[in-house]
């Protein structure tokens, strides 16, 4: 109830997106531009704005008027993106002030003037007056007083899944307090949640027989699970943030990285692979992420959990790999021969093999193709609708042959055209596969057959379904392991699993 008069009022929050993208073009349509040549964004704003619907009715049966902006000063109340409200009594006058999470890392607040009249925004700030900025994006903050002390605190959800605590610290009456960020809010016995747009990697990193896992995700971090159970249980401990060089593995796309845009500066998509790459016994993590980037961690010492050198980049044709983003490499020697291949999308969405020259080198690059001779791609779309696909060599069929299987977002086609899946079929991510009918040493791919879970075709949102093939149960078969996009790490045990008919 803003205004006082003893009836709420419905309040929204708008994500306004009209003027932000170049030209009206999307990251995925054909001549799309996102900056220039000095890496300016050549969109517009990203607006957010606050909406007021005064209840004309009762409270037993509402009528809204027409929604009008809530201003801020002499100006619509206006942040960057995905407006989010929340209302509290934080300067201790008696009326509800806002604070409000948007696209970007911080909150802002306005400071209530009268019921229904607000100070132009500021940014919420620590205790010493500095920018409180977040780890992630897209917050939906709430007021509570969480520790009970009498001061309204902040509780702020976020787009990768998780719930932190600012704790008010105090400020004399009428003024806005700071905050302290106290950590996520936790919960007993979680299943695990892994930020948001997991991508999975599965390794046996202290030889013990249980693989661990390590998580590539759209906070651009790499987390490890190391794997706590035994043969016939598994248990994953808590989530462990890798380090290379000394700092925490964290990619982000920055205001100039993103297809997207500046709105996915906090992004980095990471997709992780695990290989023993400079074939020194011990496990390497090479990975891709939102600026299409190919990365190699080497293991340092064989340290358990694990810690890498600082990344290097990956190299080809003179000039560092930069393909399409998002995109989960493969490392695979094909003919046990010690010689390896690095497997990825290269810069038009095609399969390609790339052998390795050296730790940071990639020569002698090929397409991989299908039975009907065309190169494998996985969708008719330009521009940021390429890549984004999960990729995974192993022999599925036990038959001694690699085979791959690849995660997809909803708008992949297998094969590209009017037919292809999962974008003409269930319209969600799924999961294919692309049985080896050729050699190891020539590779030519089926026709890929969607996987079936329970007799059902796996579709799971819209992002992507990134599997990893693993003997997780410890039953002498592969299974799937999956990375769905609301965070959720599932199994998908080999009995149950079966193949689509073409």
């Amino acid at each position: 109830d803003l205004d006082g008069d003893g009836k709420p009022e419905l309040l929204v929050g708008t994500d306004c997106w009209d003027e932000y993208w170049p030209n009206g073009l999307e990251w995925n349509d054909a001549g799309y531009k996102p900056y220039d040549a000095a890496g300016r964004w050549l969109g517009g704003p990203l607006r957010g704005y606050l909406y007021s619907f005064k209840n004309s009715g009762t409270l037993i049966r509402p009528s809204f008027d027409r929604g009008k902006p809530i201003f801020a000063g002499e100006n619509p109340l206006e942040v960057y993106g995905q407006l989010a409200p929340a209302f509290g009594d934080l300067t201790g006058n008696g009326t509800s002030d806002i604070v409000c999470g948007e696209f970007w890392n911080i909150l802002q607040i306005a400071k209530s003037l009268s019921p229904g009249s607000y100070h132009s925004t500021d940014l919420v700030r620590t205790h010493a007056s500095g920018s409180l900025e977040l780890e992630h994006c897209i917050h939906i903050p709430c007021i509570s007083d969480w520790n009970g002390n009498g001061l309204p605190d902040i509780l702020v959800g976020a787009e990768d899944g998780y719930v932190t605590f600012l704790e008010n610290t105090g400020a004399p009456q009428g003024s806005v307090p700071g905050f302290e960020n106290r950590g996520r809010i936790e919960t007993t016995q979680p299943i695990v949640h892994a930020s948001v747009l997991p991508s999975p990697a599965a390794f046996d990193f202290n030889s013990k027989g249980l693989p661990d896992l390590v998580v590539g995700n759209c906070s651009g971090e790499l987390l490890f699970y190391p794997n706590l159970g035994s043969e016939n249980a598994q248990s994953l401990g808590r989530e462990i943030k890798l380090t290379a060089g000394g700092k925490d593995i964290l990619i982000s796309a920055g205001l100039h990285g993103s297809r997207q845009g500046p709105s996915e500066k906090m992004f980095g998509y990471t997709c992780p692979t695990i290989a023993d790459w400079n074939g020194d016994g011990s496990p390497d993590i090479l990975m891709s992420d939102v600026l299409g980037r190919h990365i190699y961690y080497q293991n340092d010492s064989n340290l358990y959990p694990p810690k890498f050198h600082a990344g290097k980049e990956l190299w080809f044709d003179n000039k560092p790999l930069k393909t399409v983003w998002r995109v989960r490499p493969a490392v695979v020697d094909w003919t046990g021969s010690g010689k390896l291949h690095y497997l990825a999308l290269d810069e038009t969405g095609c399969l390609s093999d790339y052998e390795r020259q050296s730790d940071t080198v990639l020569a002698n690059k090929k397409h991989l193709r299908s039975q009907s001779g065309e190169v494998i791609q996985f969708t008719e779309d330009v521009g940021g609708g390429r890549g984004r696909v999960k990729l995974c060599v192993c022999d599925w069929s036990g038959n001694g042959l690699f085979d791959l299987i690849v995660g997809t977002h909803a708008r992949a086609s297998l094969p590209p055209g009017a037919t292809g899946a999962p974008r003409h079929t269930t319209g969600q991510a799924g999961i294919f596969y692309f049985k080896n009918i050729g050699s190891n040493s020539e590779p030519v791919f089926a026709t890929p057959r969607a996987f079936l879970y329970k007799d059902q075709v796996i579709a799971m949102g819209m992002h992507v379904a990134s599997a990893e093939a693993v003997d997780w149960d410890d039953s002498g078969k592969l299974g799937l392991i999956v990375g769905i996009e609301d965070g959720s790490l599932v199994w998908l045990e080999r009995d149950h699993l079966t193949l689509a008919e073409i």
